[in-house]
């Protein structure tokens, strides 16, 4: 994707725009693109050893300013970030009226845009390498419940369930700013392979006739009065934060379609406190 070539409107108080492209797409515009770029960008630019991961580092800043400018109107050369503590980058206020959010990322190509308004969003993607040591990280980053979470699935599916919980935890602290600063740890995510959702459903549904018809009543027992186990695939959920417990009723993880054999995930503010709750978004990819 070389970016948009006219203005777009921009999210609205309940959306979020999602943008997914990739470097093989704008090879033609590494150029343009890196004339975007400021000086401190193109130094940081310089620095990469290989072209590849140069030309991916140019493509996603030039891609960001690109689909900014269109939102806001005006130069993607001329904007200007400024960047937290823990390097998260933000537009200066004076060129950013309504309060237009964004995070990015990339991985071996493939980047995602997030883009938000008066609320903090965080997006993260990863390659599903397979010469990555999943569960020695897992032991080192995850919490206990995600790692015993892990463990439970079919071996077939723990590499997908690896990158969903990684890219899901990489999301939310990106959203929240604070980097490294906020243990991986301290809050759980969900982290099942959505392939598990139709054998979770026929594993309740069998589970519960096995049990109708061993009792002999047939359906004079209601099947909503009963529950059995069935181990579906959780959606993308921030599921537990310590020691603030609240706070994971503050945050709304959604999984990311991407080429396969990557995983992405957004994690976007639904509240900034229990007495001021925004609604849950709704999210679009282009």
């Amino acid at each position: 994707m070389a970016g948009p070539s006219s203005r777009l409107h921009p999210p609205g108080e309940h959306e979020v725009h999602v943008w997914v492209g990739s470097v093989a797409s704008a090879a033609g515009y590494i150029t343009q693109f890196q004339e975007l770029l400021s000086d401190d960008e193109n130094a940081r630019a310089s620095k990469f050893r290989f072209d590849k991961n140069r030309h991916e580092f140019i493509v996603s800043r030039g891609m960001l300013r690109t689909l900014l400018a269109s939102y806001l109107g005006g130069s993607a050369a001329g904007l200007r970030f400024t960047y937290s503590a823990y390097g998260k980058p933000r537009l200066e206020e004076a060129k950013n009226p309504g309060i237009l959010t964004f995070n990015l990322s990339h991985s071996d190509g493939v980047i995602v845009c997030a883009f938000a308004r008066n609320r903090e969003v965080g997006v993260d993607v990863e390659k599903m390498r397979q010469d990555f040591s999943t569960e020695e990280i897992a032991e080192r980053f995850f919490s206990a419940g995600e790692r015993i979470a892990l463990r439970a699935l079919p071996a077939e599916h723990r590499r997908q369930g690896f990158f969903n919980c990684w890219t899901r935890k990489e999301a939310y602290i990106k959203a929240r700013g604070e980097g490294l600063s906020l243990p991986l740890h301290q809050f759980d995510v969900s982290l099942s392979p959505a392939e598990h959702r139709r054998q979770g459903f026929f594993n309740c549904w069998t589970r519960k006739e096995a049990y109708i018809k061993a009792r002999g009543e047939g359906l004079s027992l209601p099947l909503p009065q009963f529950d059995v186990s069935l181990s579906p695939a959780e959606p993308a959920a921030l599921l537990r934060t310590r020691p603030d417990a609240n706070e994971a009723s503050r945050w709304s993880l959604h999984d990311l379609e991407v080429p396969p054999g990557y995983a992405a995930a957004l994690a976007v503010e639904i509240g900034r406190s229990t007495s001021s709750a925004l609604a849950a978004p709704d999210v679009s990819t282009g």
